[in-house]
């Protein structure tokens, strides 16, 4: 869903700041749903996550909903499996950082937004793929 108008943060393509953001949604809990509490994060594409964020009018008598566009590199719906957010997020820095690179991941958010379940599939994917990488470059150079 993207309302008629909507704030929205562009991020111009030319810009290379070296720092990707990665957004991963998590879906609405059994009991939010059967509350039929209202679902304030939407992701209307892969680059944007929309919040909807209701807001009590200046007279104080009337709510407003506002829709604040937020730009990313990625952004990944409720729907989104673990190992689709390693391999855009996570795969890349675990191959460099298998070359010998260095890289570092930072996950944010408030309590329940879902970071544990999210990095916990990042570590178990990443050590699993880190292995591969390590064991095809001793097997296409032994001395090493």
């Amino acid at each position: 869903w993207v309302p008629a108008k909507l704030e929205t943060g562009k991020r111009e393509e030319s810009e290379d700041t070296g720092i990707e953001v990665f957004v991963r949604k998590r879906p609405q809990f059994e009991y939010e749903v059967q509350k039929a509490e209202y679902d304030i994060v939407t992701v209307p594409n892969p680059q944007q996550v929309v919040v909807h964020n209701c807001c009590m009018h200046a007279d104080l008598k009337r709510m407003v909903m506002k829709h604040v566009a937020f730009p990313s590199t990625h952004a990944f719906g409720h729907l989104a499996a673990n190992e689709d957010v390693y391999a855009r997020a996570a795969a890349p820095l675990v191959s460099w950082a298998a070359r010998g690179g260095m890289a570092a991941m930072f996950m944010y958010g408030q309590t329940g937004s879902g970071k544990t379940f999210t990095m916990s599939s990042i570590e178990s994917l990443g050590a699993d793929d880190l292995f591969r990488h390590l064991h095809a470059r001793a097997e296409s150079n032994p001395t090493l």
